[in-house]
C-alpha cells in the first residue's frame, strides 16, 4: 500500500486534475485506489463523486448513512471515526473510490478539517486505517500551507508536485519543498502541467526552467531509475546522501478544450477516446510513482533510525 500526497502552494496549476486522472491511471493498473479529498474547496469530490454510486461497507448501504450511527461501546473514538468515514466512501468506478471532503466535515463538530489536523491523531490514524484497504491512497490538499499538509506529509510515501511553466508556480513548488523539509523526508516527484500539445516552445521553456532550478544529480546512473530523473534543489544544505529525494517526471500533462469540457461531465481523460496522448502521460506518471516509491523505500534489513535530517537553504 502507498500513500501519495498531491500539493503545490499555488492554485491553477492542475493539482486536482492531476489527482483524479492519476488515480484513474493507477486503478487501470489493477490497483485498488482511494482519493481522500482534504482540500476544502472540494473539487476532487465534485469531479469524482457528483453522480456516482456509493459503495457498500460491512453489509450496509452507505447511502443510508446520512446521520451518525449510535456509538459502539466496543469502539474508541478513532475507530468510530474511521468506521463512519468508510461508510461515506463513494465508488467512482471499479477499483477507484473517493472519500469526499464534505463527508469528513459532517463528522467534525465545527466542520473544520484544519482544526482536526491541528489537534490529535484522528486524521493521521484515519489515513492509516483507510490505507490498509487499498493499494494506493491519493490525498488532495489545499493550495495554502496548513496543518493538513503536515499530516499528509507524515502519512505519505511520495509527494506529487504539479508545476506549470510560470515563474510563480516554480517558486511555489520550491516554497513547498522548503516547508516540507522540516516535516518529513518523503520523496517528491515534479510533474509539468498545463502545457498545450501544440505549444512545443512553452514545453521546452518549462523543461529548461525546471532543469535550471532543479539540477540533475551527476553521480546517479539514470538507467537504474528511469523513467523519472533524479534531481536536486539549488542551495540544499548537507551532503548529497542527506538531501531529500526529488525526481522530475519525464511526462508532460497536456490540456485542451476537450479536457476542460470533461470537468463539466465529471469525467476523467480516460473516458474520452480522443485523448489518448493525454492518457499516455498519466499512465507514465503512474508507472513513475510506482518506481519512485520503490526506490525511496529503505532496505528491509536496515534498522529504523527515525529518518534523515535535512533542510533547504
Amino acid at each position: 500500500m502507498s500513500v501519495i500526497t498531491v500539493a503545490n502552494l499555488k492554485g491553477g496549476v492542475g493539482k486536482t486534475s492531476l489527482v483524479i486522472n492519476t488515480a484513474h491511471a493507477l486503478s487501470k493498473r489493477f490497483c485498488e485506489t482511494l482519493v481522500i479529498d482534504l482540500d476544502t474547496q472540494g473539487d476532487a469530490s465534485h469531479l469524482l463523486a457528483a453522480t456516482k454510486k456509493t459503495v457498500e461497507g460491512a453489509g450496509r448501504s452507505v447511502q443510508a448513512s446520512s446521520g451518525v450511527r449510535p456509538a459502539n461501546p466496543n469502539q474508541n473514538l478513532l475507530e468510530r471515526f474511521s468506521s463512519l468515514c468508510k461508510d461515506r466512501i463513494v465508488e467512482v468506478r471499479p477499483s477507484l473510490h473517493v472519500l469526499p471532503v464534505e463527508a469528513i466535515q459532517t463528522l467534525i463538530p465545527n466542520g473544520s478539517i484544519v482544526t482536526l489536523a491541528e489537534h490529535g491523531d484522528i486524521l493521521p490514524q484515519l489515513i492509516k486505517n483507510l490505507s490498509y484497504d487499498y493499494d494506493n491512497v491519493i490525498i488532495d490538499t489545499p493550495p495554502m500551507w496548513s496543518a493538513i499538509h503536515e499530516v499528509a506529509l507524515q502519512s505519505s510515501d511520495l509527494v506529487l508536485i504539479p508545476v506549470d511553466p510560470s515563474e510563480m508556480s516554480v517558486r511555489a513548488a520550491i516554497t513547498f519543498l522548503n516547508s516540507a523539509s522540516s516535516i518529513s523526508t518523503v520523496a517528491s516527484l515534479l510533474v509539468r502541467t498545463l502545457v498545450s500539445r501544440q505549444a512545443s516552445g512553452v514545453a521546452r521553456h518549462s523543461q529548461k526552467k525546471l532543469e535550471h532550478e532543479f539540477l540533475s544529480e551527476s553521480d546517479v546512473d539514470e538507467s537504474e531509475i528511469a523513467p523519472p530523473k533524479r534531481v536536486r534543489l539549488r542551495g540544499v544544505i548537507g551532503q548529497p546522501h542527506e538531501a531529500p529525494q526529488i525526481y522530475l517526471s519525464r511526462a508532460a500533462i497536456y490540456r485542451s478544450e476537450v479536457v476542460h469540457k470533461l470537468t463539466y461531465e465529471q469525467k476523467t481523460v480516460f473516458e474520452n477516446r480522443t485523448l489518448s496522448h493525454v492518457q499516455d502521460g498519466y499512465v507514465q506518471i503512474a508507472k513513475e510513482i510506482e518506481k519512485v516509491i520503490a526506490l525511496s523505500q529503505p532496505e528491509a534489513e536496515e534498522p529504523e533510525d527515525g529518518g534523515l535530517s535535512f533542510a533547504f537553504a
